[in-house]
């Protein structure tokens, strides 16, 4: 479901991601034949990852840092990043991009912007090529593209 997350609204891929951390928690403590360390451990990673999660999603600051997110999460960098391939799989940094190019997208269809440079300033978007590159590759079509459908 992950993987198809482009197909889904912002909203529902979030209720998705929650839905599946909670299942995930639930298989761990119900899993007996896993060794009890190995246990902590993804239950560690899945409390980590959770808390990330939860940073990102309620911090109204849209160029949240790799450090602030592990030191909210209670960890080191290295930590959160092989708790995240592990859970998410893919690194805090792919997910942070994911999520700024779904609330691009989002605002470029609410026709509520007049120019896309105007709403890759507000994201924090500095290379408008680079990001240009990006938007296409994740949506398979341009920002401009996106912006002239109703």
């Amino acid at each position: 479901m992950l993987n198809h997350g482009n197909l889904l609204n912002y909203q529902a891929a979030i209720d998705a991601q929650e839905t599946l951390l909670d299942l995930l928690c639930k298989l761990l403590t119900l899993e007996p034949s896993i060794h009890k360390s190995n246990d902590m451990f993804q239950s560690r990673q899945l409390t980590i990852v959770s808390r990330a999660l939860n940073f990102i999603h309620k911090k109204s600051v849209l160029n949240i840092t790799i450090p602030e997110l592990a030191k909210v999460s209670f960890c080191c960098i290295r930590t959160l990043e092989y708790s995240f391939k592990a859970i998410m799989n893919m690194t805090p940094k792919q997910y942070i991009i994911k999520r700024r190019l779904h609330l691009i997208f989002n605002e470029l269809r609410s026709n509520n912007v007049s120019s896309i440079r105007e709403i890759t300033t507000t994201y924090g978007i500095v290379n408008q090529g680079r990001f240009a590159q990006d938007y296409y590759k994740f949506f398979n079509e341009y920002p401009h593209q996106t912006q002239k459908k109703d």
